[in-house]
Protein backbone atom coordinates (compact mmCIF):
# COMPACT_ATOMS: atom_id res chain seq x y z
CA UNK A 1 0.00 0.00 0.00
CA UNK A 2 2.90 2.53 0.55
CA UNK A 3 4.59 1.57 -2.02
CA UNK A 4 1.82 2.57 -4.42
CA UNK A 5 1.31 5.98 -2.33
CA UNK A 6 4.56 6.93 -2.12
CA UNK A 7 7.14 4.57 -3.60
CA UNK A 8 10.23 3.83 -0.99
CA UNK A 9 9.63 6.08 1.56
CA UNK A 10 6.06 5.20 1.87
CA UNK A 11 7.19 0.99 1.90
CA UNK A 12 9.31 2.37 4.86
CA UNK A 13 6.56 4.84 6.92
CA UNK A 14 3.82 2.37 6.09
CA UNK A 15 4.07 0.06 9.13
CA UNK A 16 4.34 3.45 11.60
CA UNK A 17 1.73 5.05 10.23
CA UNK A 18 -0.58 1.99 10.39
CA UNK A 19 0.88 1.61 14.06
CA UNK A 20 0.29 5.47 14.58
CA UNK A 21 -3.54 4.72 13.87
CA UNK A 22 -4.44 1.60 15.43
CA UNK A 23 -2.89 2.61 18.88
CA UNK A 24 -5.28 6.33 18.34
CA UNK A 25 -7.45 3.98 17.62
CA UNK A 26 -7.32 1.92 20.62
CA UNK A 27 -7.95 5.06 22.63
CA UNK A 28 -10.89 6.14 21.37
CA UNK A 29 -14.13 5.28 23.53
CA UNK A 30 -17.19 3.49 22.04
CA UNK A 31 -20.46 3.83 23.88
CA UNK A 32 -23.55 2.04 23.43
CA UNK A 33 -25.68 2.54 20.33
CA UNK A 34 -28.14 5.38 19.94
CA UNK A 35 -31.41 5.34 18.29
CA UNK A 36 -31.23 7.06 14.90
CA UNK A 37 -32.65 10.58 15.08
CA UNK A 38 -33.87 12.31 11.56
CA UNK A 39 -32.58 15.60 10.74
CA UNK A 40 -35.80 16.38 9.02
CA UNK A 41 -37.82 16.06 12.02
CA UNK A 42 -36.34 18.83 13.66
CA UNK A 43 -36.75 21.14 10.96
CA UNK A 44 -40.38 20.83 10.54
CA UNK A 45 -40.28 22.95 14.43
CA UNK A 46 -40.07 26.25 12.28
Amino acid sequence: MGEKLMGIPGLILAPVVLNYVRVDMLKVEVGPAQEPTSVAAGADRG
